[in-house]
């Protein structure tokens, strides 16, 4: 037991400054332990350092004027109103979504189309050189639409000649003058629909914004040479340019909403006009004689206006005089009937005065004195009215008598208007 106890003294650990001195590292090993400590600081705070520069890599902004659409791998992020970023700054995952702004829809863009103009050089562009086109249109380089005609076809009929047969061969144009006209454009669009213009059109490079301008171009062209086929050259150039410009713009926006791309025309300018330069003289000269025309014409039409309106206020002042004739007329034949009337039941009163009833037979004398007080009354309105000419009668001339025959008095009312005017009562 004894040996026991100290055998296992003997192994018991050493405390104190004993232990002190096994656990302290020697100047290496501290300066290492030291260097791993600041290297696990500097590494935290790298990360941290990333992970600022990371969240603020996806942090954008929107400017004024503009919209902006996110991508996640290459779809629409979001979906309707909420998939559009408005004005302002916008955070997204960088690497992981791409953000394409876009012009806002009050935002309108002005494109040249010349692609129908005849070509022109840089310097004649600038205006410093003129060139007159050469003696003939070169149709692969030079810009144009062509036009009806209204001239008479002399085959059988002209929506035959305006059909493709199968053999193209059979096709002709005999009898039909068309003409040829060049045009310039501008176009202002904007874009209305960002996420149907990000989807079918734009990818948000400046390659893409070509091929957005590419497209209006084509569209526009295509719009031209419909209307232009379906109207002659004067009404394009001379009578309704603006109708034409219209009807253009018409095309040009329903195409756009077939395609349903985003993009809206909200108007086009027919800048520039004219007929191949080749043939200018000619055009001038039927250009002319076109405004000489419509100078007569006009003047033409000003005089039948001024004849017209003479004749009308003429119509409405017969109309106004007759009108008052016939009040006058009606309102004396008025007064007329009712002095007649008046006689009438005078004439009566006095008959039945003379001829009470007591009368024997008393109703046959009284139409017998009735017609007598008539007939009297009748002649004092003849001697009335005969007095009342002969007083503005203008000439008088009373024939003797032949035979028999008693005198014949007749009289002449204004019968010459150059005669001085009356002056006794003969």
């Amino acid at each position: 037991m004894h040996d026991f106890h100290n055998h296992s003294d003997q192994d018991l650990p050493i405390t104190g400054a004993d232990t002190t001195k096994e656990t302290e590292l020697d100047p290496g090993g501290q300066a290492l332990a030291d260097a791993l400590k600041w290297v696990f600081v500097l590494l935290k705070i790298c990360i941290f350092c990333v992970v600022i520069l990371f969240m603020a890599s996806g942090s954008y902004q929107v400017e004024e004027n503009k919209e902006a659409v996110v991508l996640l791998f290459g779809e629409v992020k979001g979906v309707g109103p909420e998939a559009i970023k408005e004005p302002g700054w916008h955070w997204h995952w960088p690497y992981i979504e791409e953000v394409i702004k876009i012009p806002s829809d009050d935002v309108v863009m002005n494109l040249e189309v010349d692609d129908l103009w005849y070509y022109q050089s840089q310097n004649e562009k600038a205006g410093t050189r003129i060139s007159s086109g050469g003696p003939t249109l070169q149709f692969v380089r030079d810009g144009y639409t062509l036009t009806a005609s209204r001239s008479p076809v002399t085959s059988s009929s002209a929506q035959d000649n305006l059909n493709l047969s199968s053999d193209a061969t059979d096709f002709e144009l005999s009898g039909i003058d068309y003409n040829l006209v060049h045009t310039k454009w501008q176009i202002q669009y904007s874009v209305t629909d960002p996420i149907a213009f990000v989807e079918q059109l734009w990818n948000g490079t400046e390659k893409g914004w070509i091929r957005v301008e590419n497209l209006l171009q084509r569209i526009l062209c295509d719009a031209v040479i419909v209307t232009s086929a379906n109207n002659d050259i004067d009404w394009i150039i001379w009578d309704k340019p603006d109708k034409f410009r219209d009807e253009v713009q018409l095309r040009i926006q329903q195409r756009l909403q077939r395609l349903n791309v985003g993009l809206e025309v909200n108007k086009i300018f027919l800048t520039d006009k004219t007929t191949p330069r080749q043939v200018a003289e000619a055009f001038n000269r039927a250009n002319s004689a076109r405004s000489e025309k419509n100078t007569y014409i006009k003047k033409a039409i000003a005089t039948s206006n001024e004849i017209l309106n003479q004749a009308r206020a003429e119509s409405l002042n017969i109309i106004a005089n007759a009108e008052a004739y016939r009040k006058k007329v009606v309102q004396a034949a008025k007064a007329d009937a009712s002095y007649l009337q008046e006689v009438l039941d005078k004439i009566q009163k006095k008959t039945m005065e003379k001829v009470p009833e007591s009368t024997p037979n008393y109703k046959t004398q009284r139409q017998e004195v009735f017609q007598e007080l008539l007939a009297v009354t009748i002649d004092q309105l003849y001697q009335e009215m005969l007095r009342e000419v002969m007083a503005n009668a203008e000439e008088t001339f009373v024939l003797p008598v032949v035979g028999e025959e008693p005198l014949e008095l007749r009289t002449y009312i204004s019968r010459d208007a150059s005669l001085p005017p009356k002056k006794s009562g003969k």
